[in-house]
């Protein structure tokens, strides 16, 4: 909490004071303090506006002898077109020991496009002025030809059945654009529909065929669990006899060998 501060003038700083009586800051709306350090409580306020100065600041004014320091032997006077060409030279010269740099060292080269062979001349054909007219695709076949005045009738019946096979076409094309515009929507939404719907069975069928593969899974874990036990003695079985057999043959071999050293001693 702040209190209320009494301030009086300095006068060792050289500013005489306007009024001899002390004039008390208020720092806080609480209370005050005299001169005495008395601290009195009061009814705050609701606003303290600030007081303006006693003694406002006065502008800094320069000795005479310092007034007039900036006179025209200060600015350089406008060069000479001599001595301007002679100045441009210098930096001419000295430009030309360092090449220019267009693109920083560290900034990334310009961005070339790459097109492709479809594309190049299409992008020539569109900067092209005039504009070429596009003819990927072929309109000739939807105008009506012109059959020349002498033309003889064989002629002129093979332009009429071309025009015949042209306007029907182009009755045709009308007609689906406009069921396209009627009914396309509709029609595109039950497409949708359909697919949706054999994705959802084709679904069915991919978790039907999972659930049989995990319960064929697990009847052949059960089943060899089942028989673990009789797998287990049937190897130690065929272990043994197939430890029987090496038994006899070394039995047969060392036998071999005795009747062969009988026969040796009888002669």
């Amino acid at each position: 909490m702040g209190f209320s501060v009494t301030i009086k003038h300095r006068v060792s700083e050289g500013v005489a004071p306007t009024n001899p009586k002390p004039r008390a800051i208020a720092w806080h709306p609480l209370a005050t303090q005299d001169a005495a350090h008395n601290i009195t409580p009061r009814v705050p306020p609701l606003c303290v506006p600030p007081r303006p100065p006693s003694n406002p600041p006065q502008p800094i004014r320069l000795p005479p002898s310092l007034a007039n320091t900036t006179t025209a032997a200060d600015i350089d006077p406008e060069p000479t077109a001599a001595q301007r060409a002679a100045a441009e030279a210098l930096i001419a010269a000295e430009r030309a020991t360092v090449p220019d740099d267009p693109q920083h060292a560290l900034l990334r080269p310009a961005y070339e496009p790459r097109f492709s062979a479809l594309m190049a001349p299409e992008l020539a054909r569109t900067a092209a002025s005039p504009r070429r007219p596009l003819t990927a695709v072929d309109v000739a076949r939807y105008e009506v030809e012109d059959v020349a005045a002498g033309a003889d009738a064989a002629a002129v019946a093979a332009a009429l059945r071309r025009a015949y096979a042209s306007a029907t076409y182009l009755s045709g094309r009308r007609q689906h654009l406009a069921l396209l515009d009627s009914y396309g929507k509709n029609a595109w939404l039950v497409g949708n529909a359909a697919l949706e719907a054999e994705v959802a069975a084709l679904e069915r069928e991919l978790a039907a065929a999972r659930r049989d593969v995990d319960l064929t899974t697990v009847a052949r874990q059960r089943a060899q669990e089942a028989v673990a036990g009789e797998l287990r003695g049937l190897d130690e079985a065929w272990r043994k006899g197939v430890g029987r057999v090496l038994e006899t043959e070394v039995a047969a071999e060392g036998m071999r060998r005795r009747v062969d050293e009988a026969r040796r001693e009888r002669r």
